[in-house]
């Protein structure tokens, strides 16, 4: 049966060791890690360097992140339906090398026209096809009682990659912005295919049940209204009823809003970091402080769901003016000293 067949009847099975979900949520974790490192939070310790190399802007390059902040959205149904015909493994296996094609071409870049392409076409396609969305369906179809807190392990994995970001930056110190770029495409093919052989679709596909618990036989409903009722909760809302609700709209603004927001701080914390004074390194060292606190916040996400998700805006909306009044710090030869 390949992946993203539609389920025919199996004999169910349930194991008593590791159930498969959880090594599908660890596998979502290191490739959510691999993508925050080098692309989410990782990939801004190139920005100045490509302006510098490209004698552009930041503004002109800044062009391309939001291009692709609108790809995403618009590639979105289309990635959704993708997962759902050939299952997430399928898309990774499309998205892993065009993820790692980018950063080889990235490495060659000469001109804006050039940057524009690679980010938008490779970068940005490769990243949605390999990580957060395939795993992130992957694990909701293995887990129905637990989804929110195993989504929230598995998001973890993008603040957990920000531990790896001073060594990207070690890289660019030591090997030179280019050359480095070159082995990071290596090392997302190298991780990259081995985790995503491990993600399955769908658990009735393999003889399992979500949370590798067998349901309990459904008793008869006492009137029609709530057998209505239960069918409803059970199948849940179409993708054409839920573009007719206002809830879903209201939900896709909010989570556009706060992904573009948060994409922009992640592209920019390092260039802004090092205007302000600070070395590369010491900014790839902050950068890793501030994807542990985000994997906090999205560990609360996954237990705590919406209350979560409106707390974590709010906080968000008080830092991000905190961060516009940082200052470069005053340089040694300034500071006088008192003499009597």
């Amino acid at each position: 049966m390949t992946e993203g067949s539609s389920t025919t009847p199996v004999q169910r099975v349930q194991t008593k060791g590791i159930f498969y979900g959880y090594w599908i949520v660890a596998a979502g974790s290191i490739v959510a890690a691999v993508n925050g490192a080098l692309y989410f939070y990782g990939f801004g310790a190139f920005f100045k360097f490509i302006i510098d190399e490209l004698g552009t802007s930041r503004a002109v390059m800044s062009g391309a992140f939001s291009l692709a902040r609108l790809e995403g959205g618009l590639i979105g149904p289309i990635e959704g339906w993708l997962i759902d015909k050939f299952g997430p493994r399928k898309v990774m296996f499309v998205g892993i090398p065009m993820l790692a094609a980018g950063f080889f071409l990235m490495s060659a870049v000469n001109s804006i026209i050039m940057f524009y392409a690679v980010f938008v076409l490779l970068l940005s396609l490769g990243s949605a096809f390999s990580s957060v969305a395939p795993v992130s369906t992957a694990v909701a179809n293995w887990f129905n009682r637990k989804r929110s807190a195993m989504l929230g392990i598995t998001l973890a994995g993008v603040g957990a990659g920000s531990a790896i970001v001073p060594v990207v930056t070690l890289l660019i110190t030591y090997l030179g912005w280019r050359q480095a770029l070159v082995v990071l495409g290596f090392v997302i093919l190298i991780i990259g295919f081995p985790v995503a052989a491990l993600v399955r679709h769908k658990p009735e596909q393999y003889g399992y049940y979500p949370d590798n618990e067998e349901p309990e036989p459904a008793s008869p409903p006492a009137d029609s209204d709530s057998a209505h009722s239960t069918v409803a909760d059970e199948e849940g809302l179409t993708a054409k009823e839920a573009l007719r609700t206002s809830a879903f709209w209201f939900m896709a603004f909010a989570f556009s809003l706060r992904v573009g927001v948060t994409s922009a701080v992640a592209i920019h914390f390092i260039p802004f970091l090092t205007d302000i004074g600070l070395s590369l390194n010491t900014a790839g060292l902050m950068v890793s402080l501030l994807g542990i606190v985000g994997i906090v916040g999205r560990l609360g996400f996954g237990w705590l769901g919406d209350i979560a998700f409106f707390t974590f805006a709010a906080l968000c909306t008080v830092a991000i003016p905190l961060i516009m009044v940082a200052k470069k710090p005053a340089p040694k030869s300034s500071v006088q000293v008192a003499t009597v």
